[in-house]
């Protein structure tokens, strides 16, 4: 798919997601439906898909009398999704739409929540661009006060209030996550999920920058506590305008989960009943062949043995009974923590149900010969997927399966589904134990890269690569703001942004010996000297770390205090900061693994001759390339000018021989130091560095050189890998750039060439 295309593609979803509140309601055809305002030009476009007699009126007409004595009891629905925001005087536009409707008429209101979780998280607030407003209910927001806002949220007794002022009486309200823009799953107010949410539900963001929290990991928590409503971050109420208490006419749903990210072809609706029944439903027309497909796979699993929930289709509807039990998933992850040897012959025992799912057939796999291909591949046969009842498994959604396809990528998603983002079980026993069981160890890497090239396909993680980095919080920017708050802002700078500041005139000291210091030498090791390395663990003293003598911190005493730097390198650095103050160290800086260096530092160390530092010339200012260059011929070359053609500073890393045969499973012809010297030559270099070989990716040569752009050749320029970096930097306000690859020559040609004895 091109570039063009997946933007086209991307504002198709983008366009529907809105939709996804009030897409599963079962409204009634051929009715009239008032849509109020707001967001709502895709949910009157909803409306009419949905059969309604459409009437679209703005907010403040429906404070006007006349215009409300036009339209007075004529409509079944009033329908306002984002509107008592911006209005001045919310319970008379309740009034308003109350009036609009037929006795036993209904009101949908969808609202933000000023509580919401995501503001406790740290998103900015909608209507200030500032984090906690809405918290503090906008208190001494402005010398004008919250009147001159454009808008404002609302908490649910608030709004609750409005209703009630309104003349609303009844009225059912619904949860709305991750928000109104992208909803997810909703849940009616006194129903509270048995399900791990933390994998379901994916929190967007308007200003992911200033998030601090992981807001999925708290669901849980809030569900065994009872809060999970006070802090949704979005509700629908669902209003009947009756005089008398009748909760007869509201929708069934407890629970509605949506998949709008699927497309209009595989986008479905699963909905929780009151009557102990779950539907799922396509949320489009195109959709229905999937659901029907669905159902197939049902019956064939039936007949392979497969222990499966009781179901039918009904009017293009799959049903199924409500079960109340632990999925799979949950059972054996809490079973590994009281039963390791009962765990193990229970994966075992879940791995033989997907074995017998299908027939092995002779196709192989071209990229995997030797991986055993099924008829029927069911990948989604996992935990997630399955129940656990009564001491037996019992499967439901199968709603994919993939023809002569490996086996194996099922069982490697079972074994990943159960220790994903749970590193306590790894500690009990390790993945490793079943990938060596089951075969997997071999084609490990690339078993899970295609698991996440269906996810990919599935949910157009391509596709909406742009709209995910706006919205979707990173784990480095998250840890930074945490980080952040345990020191004023002058601290947090001096003790982990600035923490090569004053190296010129100073000893650096390394505190720490494992991981984090050897990131630390390999990636500064060359620039500044150490002059030593610290360990609080005596059986580390006299060992080296890239040649450097580890020492007691003793060492310490005895030397001016103004004479040298400690670096701390060292995860939890709580305790050895406590220590190095009591040694008297005055200058002390706290190294962390997604540490960037600051622009001003590299600029600082490169002299750039013709202009100062922040003047920019060309398109871009400093710009990276890296390679290995063995062989060096004119596709190096073409590379190299046309990436100087861009950049006022062109910075090239060259792979080491170490590097070249660990990660490219080859010998190159050229030794590193000859291949150095080669691209050093070159007059479009202006520096040429070697690459460490355990940090060798692109986010680490972006947080130590701090380019405003890398360049490759357009070979990869569709790589899921090489897009995924190109989404770092741009998170980061740098570029990867891609140039015509030469197509004429490549090392590869020119290597077969030589060992064919024909050059």
């Amino acid at each position: 798919m091109g570039s063009l295309e997946k933007t086209e593609k991307a504002k198709a979803l983008l366009r529907e997601f809105p939709k996804g509140t009030l897409i599963w309601y079962p409204f009634e055809k051929e009715k009239k439906a008032l849509c109020v305002g707001g967001k709502n030009f895709r949910i009157e476009e909803l409306l009419r898909e949905k059969g309604l007699d459409v009437m679209a009126v703005r907010a403040e007409d429906l404070l006007e009398n006349d215009i409300l004595d036009n339209i007075a009891g004529k409509y079944d629905y009033a329908v306002g999704i984002g509107v008592i925001e911006r209005c001045a005087v919310p319970a008379k536009l309740l009034s308003g739409m109350k009036k609009a409707l037929k006795s036993g008429g209904k009101l949908l209101l969808g609202t933000d929540n000023r509580l919401g979780l995501r503001y406790f998280c740290g998103d900015h607030e909608d209507y200030t661009g500032r984090a906690f407003d809405g918290l503090e209910n906008y208190h001494g927001i402005t010398p004008q006060g919250v009147d001159s806002l454009d808008g404002r949220s609302y908490s649910a007794a608030e709004i609750e209030r409005f209703l009630s002022e309104s003349g609303l009486k009844n009225w059912k309200r619904y949860s709305v996550f991750p928000n109104l823009d992208y909803p997810q799953m909703l849940f009616a107010n006194h129903y509270f999920p048995k399900e791990n949410l933390e994998l379901r539900i994916i929190p967007r963001y308007g200003h992911k920058e200033s998030v601090f929290l992981k807001e999925e990991y708290l669901y849980g928590q809030l569900v065994e506590n009872g809060t999970l409503h006070e802090f949704a971050n979005a509700y629908l109420f669902e209003c009947i305008n009756e005089e008398k208490s009748d909760k007869t006419g509201f929708s069934k749903a407890l629970q509605v989960t949506l998949s709008l990210d699927r497309g209009r072809e595989r986008g479905l609706a699963t909905i929780i009943n009151e009557d102990e029944t779950v539907e799922k439903k396509a949320l489009f027309a195109e959709g229905i062949p999937h659901i029907r497909a669905l159902a197939e796979h049902d019956v064939d699993l039936r007949n392979h043995g497969i222990p499966m929930v009781d179901s039918e289709l009904i009017n293009d509807t799959y049903v199924m009974p409500f079960v109340d039990a632990d999925t799979a998933q949950l059972h054996l992850q809490r079973l590994l923590k009281k039963d390791k040897e009962m765990f193990i012959r229970e994966m075992d025992v879940f791995r033989e149900y997907i074995l017998k799912s299908s027939e092995p057939v002779k196709a192989a796999d071209r990229n995997m010969p030797d991986e055993q291909c099924y008829k029927r591949a069911y990948i989604d046969l996992v935990p997630l997927n399955a129940f656990y009842v009564k001491g037996k498994y019992l499967f439901y959604d199968q709603e994919f399966c993939m023809e002569n396809y490996p086996i194996n990528m099922a069982v490697m998603r079972m074994v990943d589904l159960i220790y994903r983002g749970h590193s306590e079980l790894e500690k009990i026993l390790p993945r490793t134990f079943f990938l060596e069981r089951y075969g997997l160890s071999k084609n490990c890497n690339k078993l899970m890269q295609y698991s996440d090239d269906f996810m990919v396909w599935l949910r157009h993680l391509d596709v909406l690569r742009e709209f995910r980095r706006q919205t979707e919080q990173d784990m480095e920017t998250l840890n930074a703001n945490r980080l952040a708050m345990n020191y004023s802002a002058g601290e947090y700078q001096r003790l982990f942004v600035n923490i090569l500041d004053g190296l010129e005139n100073r000893k650096l000291v390394l505190f720490g010996s494992g991981k984090y210091a050897y990131k630390f030498v390999e990636l500064f090791g060359n620039e500044y000297k150490i002059e030593m390395i610290l360990d609080n663990n005596a059986k580390r003293w006299g060992d080296c770390v890239e040649g450097i003598k580890v020492s007691a911190p003793e060492e310490l005493e005895g030397m001016d205090a103004e004479s040298y730097k400690v670096i701390i390198c060292i995860k939890e650095y709580g305790p050895v900061l406590k220590q190095v103050k009591e040694l008297g160290v005055k200058h002390y800086g706290i190294y962390t693994l997604d540490f960037e260096r600051p622009r001003e530092e590299v600029l600082k160390g490169r002299r750039i001759s013709g202009f100062s530092c922040g003047e920019i010339h060309k398109r871009y200012h400093i710009g990276y390339v890296a390679g290995v260059f063995d062989l060096f011929h004119i596709g190096h070359l073409n590379l190299l000018r046309r990436a100087k053609e861009q950049c006022d500073y062109l910075i090239v890393g060259v792979v080491s021989d170490e590097g070249v045969r660990k990660n490219k499973h080859t010998e190159p012809f050229i030794h590193f130091e000859e291949r150095l010297q080669m691209v050093s030559a070159c007059r479009y270099v202006d520096e040429a560095v070697k690459i460490p070989l355990l940090y060798c990716d692109t986010a680490d040569a972006y947080r130590k050189f701090r380019f405003d752009a890398q360049f490759s050749g357009s070979d990869y320029e569709h790589n899921t890998a090489w897009l995924k970096k190109q989404a770092f930097l741009r998170s980061r306000g740098s570029e990867m750039v891609f140039f015509p690859y030469t197509e004429s020559t490549s090392s590869t040609k020119i290597k077969g060439l030589i060992e064919k004895k024909l050059m």
